[in-house]
């Protein structure tokens, strides 16, 4: 949702691109490098950068945030035949939450069109640089 009115908006929306460097440029603002060599210049962003927030903040301002990434388990469900109006994006349906023992949240999917996402906050502590990625981690830690 946030990307969606951010673009609405005039945002450039950069996906998947993992950001080396943030420095002040005169008067253009800031300049972002990228490992894959691509630079932006602006005067404002929006940096979401997920389990490497510690580290990027570290590079950036030499601070290291008391912070540690967990795995968390983001799931999709297809909405059944003939509910796909009501769980849309735009209309009644926006997000769902639950607070219990398990935070769990859910909203419309903007990725995939007629799945609803679902994803269970916390998990298990981990190295955004070392951990595995896919189903198996889910299967791994069921045994």
């Amino acid at each position: 949702m946030f990307q969606m009115l951010a673009f609405k908006n005039g945002a450039c929306l950069k996906d998947n691109i993992k950001v080396v460097s943030i420095n002040k440029d005169g008067d253009q603002g800031l300049k972002v490098a990228a490992s894959n060599g691509e630079n932006f210049w602006g005067k404002k962003y929006v940096v979401v950068v997920g389990d490497w927030m510690r580290n990027l903040v570290k590079t950036v301002c030499g601070i290291e945030l008391p912070i540690q990434p967990l795995e968390a388990n983001v799931c999709y469900w297809r909405i059944k035949d003939g509910h796909e109006v009501k769980y849309a994006i735009g209309n009644d349906f926006s997000m769902f939450t639950s607070y219990g023992h398990s935070y769990i949240s859910g909203t419309p999917s903007l990725e995939y069109l007629g799945l609803i996402k679902v994803a269970v906050h916390g998990g298990y502590q981990c190295n955004p640089n070392k951990r595995p990625w896919g189903p198996e981690l889910v299967f791994d830690s069921l045994k």
